[in-house]
């Protein structure tokens, strides 16, 4: 059965490549046939919530405003409006313009070239990744960076890497924002208003309390084969658009530029191992930490690099994830044109480095204490 699996997954993760590679010619993610059953898929989940206040508001205005109906009436309302999706907030420590000019500078100039608008703010992080995402409250797309991953990259994998995230705000990407992201909300508090914890499954199944209502259990099941078949669009939808982000980065960065930063991605296990070498992290407890896992992700040792590549390639080909394996990626790179002409930014790369550099002692100083309390002084 598993072979069977493997060999469907596969089977479409290459179907998915070759539809990447024919759709590197398109101004825009053109319309499927599964695409369009996703968007109208988690298009009626969304309206669900509303559906259901509006049915609230219809019983209390058709009966008149009699106590008995409108109390039905308001509980409709209410359940309706926290089934619907929430405004996610963007709670973490956002950077500005002012903040970190240079950065924004270099932004400025690579989102012209995408031919998009810069994010309006810069979150910091101790990730091997980085991101790009949209707040609803403030309305507001948000860049992520990871330390130990940007302490890796030259200037032209730089380039590469944010590329690449800006062009996630051009490409439909369904992770990022939009309607399947809101389907997953209201699919989830759907399955809370269902759910059995798993106490209560154990002493439902030891007789010592009575099982819950059917209803309850069809439902749970019913939502959460619904939540995987949304996810199954998704997926795919989020496979692709990784693809083009891609292929946009190669347009600003160059094609090598952007191998290389993929295949650093092959190194992030190692990297993050790196840091038990800092125990008991008590001496000098600023941003080292981040060069040293950088030190890693980079490593020239053509063995040690041979030899996590070859682990990734050895990773299934499959479309059951939010990206397509790395070495697809790569793959996918590396039959793509090379552009006519590259970004060559204005913005002097020390000048970033340098602005960051309080950020990331301030960063690494905090990590390595939380380490040695957690392992050391504990």
């Amino acid at each position: 059965m598993r072979n069977i699996i493997d060999k469907w997954q596969a089977r479409h993760a290459d179907a998915l490549l070759t539809q990447a590679m024919r759709e590197t010619q398109d101004a825009a993610p053109p319309l499927t046939l599964r695409s369009v059953l996703g968007y109208l898929f988690a298009g009626t989940f969304v309206a669900t919530a509303y559906l259901i206040m509006g049915l609230g508001v219809f019983i209390i205005y058709a009966s008149f405003f009699d106590w008995g109906p409108a109390i039905l009436g308001l509980i409709l309302i209410t359940f309706g409006y926290f089934l619907k999706p929430a405004k996610i907030k963007n709670k973490d420590k956002t950077y500005r313009r002012e903040d970190l000019p240079q950065l924004f500078a270099l932004l400025d100039e690579i989102a012209e070239w995408v031919g998009t608008e810069p994010p309006k703010g810069v979150h910091i992080d101790r990730e091997c990744n980085a991101y790009m995402t949209e707040f609803r409250r403030p309305h507001e797309w948000v860049l992520g960076i990871g330390l130990p991953f940007w302490a890796a990259l030259t200037g032209p994998q730089k380039v590469a890497l944010l590329a690449h995230e800006l062009a996630h705000k051009v490409n439909n990407d369904p992770l990022r924002s939009g309607i399947y992201r809101e389907a997953q909300e209201v699919l989830m508090n759907w399955h809370e208003t269902f759910y059995i914890d798993e106490v209560t499954s154990f002493e439902m199944a030891a007789g010592t309390r009575a099982g819950a209502p059917g209803t309850q259990l069809i439902g749970m099941f019913l939502i959460e084969r619904l939540y995987g078949l949304l996810m199954r669009f998704v997926f795919h939808e989020s496979q692709r658009a990784e693809y083009r982000a891609d292929a946009l980065s190669v347009s600003v960065a160059g094609r090598d530029a952007v191998i290389d930063t993929l295949e650093l991605l092959t190194r992030v296990e190692p990297a993050y191992r790196a840091v038990r070498d800092l125990y008991p992290y008590r001496s000098e407890q600023n941003g080292r930490i981040f060069d040293h896992m950088a030190k890693t992700l980079a490593t020239r040792d053509q063995d040690t690099r041979r030899r996590y590549f070859q682990l990734a390639a050895k990773e299934k080909r499959r479309v059951d994830g939010s990206h397509p394996p790395t070495t697809m990626r790569i793959e996918f790179v590396g039959a793509l044109s090379e552009p006519d002409a590259i970004l060559v930014p204005k913005t002097d790369f020390v000048l970033i480095d340098a602005e960051l550099e309080p950020i990331k002692h301030k960063e690494g100083q905090r990590l390595m204490q939380e380490l040695f309390d957690a392992e050391v002084n504990n």
